[in-house]
C-alpha cells in the first residue's frame, strides 16, 4: 500500500502459507476467531474467503512477498459479497456504508483500511483486493489491450457503491469464491473486472448510511444490551439520555444490526440462555439468568427462536455432548 509503513502481526493473527499462491489467516485471542483463506491470481488480485467471528479485526499488514504488488502507487479496490453477518465500510471518517447478506459491494481507495469491522461479531463472505495495476500482468492485459480504463471504471463507485440482491454480480463472485487452481482463479477474476467496467458504480449509492455520530449511538446500545441482557432495557430511556426519539434510535440501531432494540434483545437473551442449557444448566435457571421471571414466557420465546422447547433443547443438547 502507498506509503504504508509495515509492522509485525498485531497479537491474535497468523498468517501461514498454504500453497504457492495461498495464504490463510487465521484469528485467535484476543482478536476473536475464525479463518481468511487469501489466493493470489496474480501478484495485484487477491481473492479471500472469510469466514470470522469478532468485530473487529485489524488489516493484514503487506509484508508477504505475495503483496508485493499491492504497495505500488495506484488505486486500491475492494469487492466485497457478504453471506452472513454484517460489515461496516468506511466513508473517509464522514461515517459508514452497512452491507448486509445478499449485497454486493465495490469500495475504492488509495491506501488500504487500519482495520476491518462486523457489527454483529460475525461475518462470512468473499472479499476479492485488487491493484489498478493488475492491468499490466499477464492475466488481465487484455483489460488493457482493449482500451479499457479499470481504474478509471472503479474509482466511480467512490468509498461504497452497493448492489442489493443482484443475482448477476453475486453469482459472478460466488464462483470466483468456489475457484480451485489458479488459472481458474484468474479466469473468474477478469470475469469479475470486466463486469465492473461495464457498470457505472457512481449510481449504486449505499441504500444504508450512518454517520459516525449515529454509529456510535448504535455501538453504544449494543454494549449496554450486552453488558446486562438479563436487565429491562427501556429504548425511551436511552433516547431521552442521547437526546434523540425511541424511533430514531431504533433506526440507527437497525441499520447497524438489522434489529430493533428490542427484537435484538430477545435474541441475545435465548442465545444465552442456549449456551446455558447446552452446559446442563435448569431451565429455570437459565430463565431467570437472561431476564425472563415467568417460565411460560420464556418458553414460548426460546421455541420461537430455537424451535425446541428448552427442555427438548437441553436434553439434545446433552444427548450430543
Amino acid at each position: 500500500m502507498r506509503n504504508r509503513k509495515q509492522s509485525a502481526l498485531p497479537p491474535g493473527m497468523c498468517v501461514r502459507s498454504i500453497s504457492n499462491d495461498a495464504l490463510e489467516l487465521r484469528l485467535g485471542d484476543p482478536v476473536g476467531h475464525g479463518t481468511m483463506r487469501a489466493r493470489f491470481a496474480s501478484p495485484h488480485v487477491a481473492v479471500a474467503t472469510v469466514d470470522f467471528t469478532c468485530e473487529a479485526c485489524p488489516s493484514l499488514p503487506f509484508e508477504d512477498k505475495a503483496f508485493s504488488g499491492f504497495w505500488e502507487p495506484g488505486t486500491i479496490f475492494t469487492v466485497n459479497h457478504c453471506l452472513e453477518g454484517r460489515c461496516e465500510v468506511s466513508l473517509a471518517g464522514k461515517g459508514y456504508a452497512i452491507v448486509k447478506p445478499g449485497d454486493f459491494c465495490v469500495s475504492c481507495s488509495d491506501t488500504a483500511p487500519e482495520e476491518y469491522r462486523y457489527p454483529l461479531g460475525r461475518y462470512r463472505g468473499i472479499e476479492v483486493i485488487a491493484h489498478s495495476g493488475c492491468v499490466e500482468d499477464p492475466q488481465f492485459q487484455i483489460l488493457r489491450d482493449s482500451g479499457i480504463d479499470l481504474e478509471a471504471s472503479v474509482r466511480k463507485a467512490g468509498f461504497a457503491a452497493i448492489y442489493a440482491g443482484n443475482e448477476e454480480l453475486n453469482g459472478i463472485i460466488e464462483r470466483l469464491g468456489a475457484a480451485e487452481g489458479s488459472a481458474r482463479v484468474a479466469y473468474e477474476s477478469l470475469g469479475l473486472l470486466l463486469a465492473l467496467c461495464e457498470l457505472d458504480l457512481s449510481k449504486a449509492q449505499p441504500p444504508m448510511l450512518l454517520t459516525r455520530s449515529q454509529m456510535a449511538l448504535a455501538r453504544t446500545m449494543r454494549k449496554r444490551l450486552e453488558a446486562d441482557v438479563a436487565a429491562r432495557h427501556d429504548v425511551r430511556d436511552f433516547a431521552r439520555e442521547f437526546g434523540v426519539s425511541a424511533s430514531t434510535l431504533n433506526n440507527y440501531f437497525s441499520t447497524a444490526y438489522g434489529q430493533t432494540v428490542a427484537a435484538y434483545l430477545r435474541t441475545r437473551r435465548i442465545e444465552r440462555a442456549a449456551i446455558m442449557l447446552s452446559e446442563g444448566y435448569g431451565v429455570a435457571t437459565a430463565s431467570l439468568s437472561v431476564g425472563y421471571e415467568n417460565p411460560s414466557k420464556f418458553a414460548a420465546a426460546f421455541k420461537r427462536h430455537k424451535g425446541a422447547a428448552p427442555s427438548e433443547y437441553r436434553r439434545n443438547a446433552r444427548l450430543e455432548g
